[in-house]
C-alpha cells in the first residue's frame, strides 16, 4: 500500500470537484477501521466518506497521528477480500476493503496517474453476515460517489441515504482493438494494463478484434 502526503497529489479535477456550489461537501459515513502493514502490525484508522472525498485519519500512540485524503473522482473501483490475519481476539472472521485510486502525481515536470491501494480491514464481530454487510455498505457507498452522477449527489444532498443501501447497477462495455495498433501489441496492451483497472472497477467486458 502507497501511502503520499496530500501536498504531494496535485489533481486539477479535484479541486473543480470540491469547488462546486451545488454539492457542498458534507460527511456521509463515519467509521472505525484498520489497517495491516507488510509486517503484520496493527493501527487504527477514522475513516470519514463525504461526498467529495474518503478521508483517513491513522491513529497511532506513538507517533502524530497521519491524514490521507482520496478524492473520489480519482477512485476506480472497491473490492471486497477476505483477510487471513488473526485479530487481538484470535478471531478471523475479519473482512477487507480494497479502494483502488488513480491521483494524478507531479514526478519532476511530468504529471501522471499512478495507482494506489488503501487496505481497510472491519473485524468488529466474530460473524462474517455482519462484517460483510457493514463492509457492503461502504463499498456501495464509495462508488456510488465516485460516479459523480448527478442524480446519486442530489439524492445524497437531500438526505435520501437510503442510495448507500442499494445493490450496485452492473456495467458492461465492448472493447474494439485493432491487432495491427500499438506495433501489433494492441491486445497484450489492454490485457496487461486495461483488463485489470477494469476488473478493479467491477465492469464486465467483451473484446473483438477489428
Amino acid at each position: 500500500m502507497i501511502q503520499l502526503d496530500e501536498q504531494d497529489i496535485v489533481s486539477s479535477t479535484s479541486v473543480e470537484l470540491m469547488t462546486q456550489p451545488h454539492w457542498p461537501e458534507e460527511v456521509l459515513l463515519e467509521d472505525y477501521f484498520c489497517c495491516y502493514n507488510n509486517l503484520g502490525n496493527r493501527s487504527n484508522v477514522i475513516v470519514r466518506l463525504t461526498n467529495v472525498r474518503l478521508t483517513c485519519e491513522f491513529i497511532s500512540p506513538k507517533k502524530k497521528s497521519r491524514v490521507t485524503k482520496i478524492y473520489l473522482c480519482d477512485v476506480t473501483g472497491c473490492k471486497i477480500k477476505m483477510n487471513n490475519l488473526k485479530n487481538t481476539r484470535g478471531n478471523t472472521c475479519s473482512l477487507c476493503l480494497e479502494v483502488y485510486y488513480y491521483p494524478v502525481v507531479q514526478i519532476m515536470c511530468v504529471k501522471r496517474r499512478l495507482r494506489h491501494q488503501l487496505s481497510l480491514t472491519v473485524e468488529r464481530a466474530s460473524s462474517w453476515d455482519i462484517n460483510e454487510k457493514h463492509i457492503l455498505k461502504w463499498r456501495n457507498a464509495i462508488l456510488f460517489m465516485a460516479s459523480r452522477n448527478p442524480q446519486f449527489q442530489d439524492e445524497i444532498n437531500g438526505k435520501k441515504y437510503s442510495i448507500l443501501e442499494r445493490s450496485l447497477p452492473k456495467r458492461h462495455i465492448l472493447v474494439v482493438i485493432n491487432p495491427a495498433s500499438g506495433r501489433q501489441r494492441a491486445h497484450k496492451i489492454f490485457k496487461r494494463k486495461v483488463a485489470p483497472m477494469l476488473e478493479e472497477s467491477a465492469i464486465s467486458w467483451d473484446v473483438i478484434l477489428s
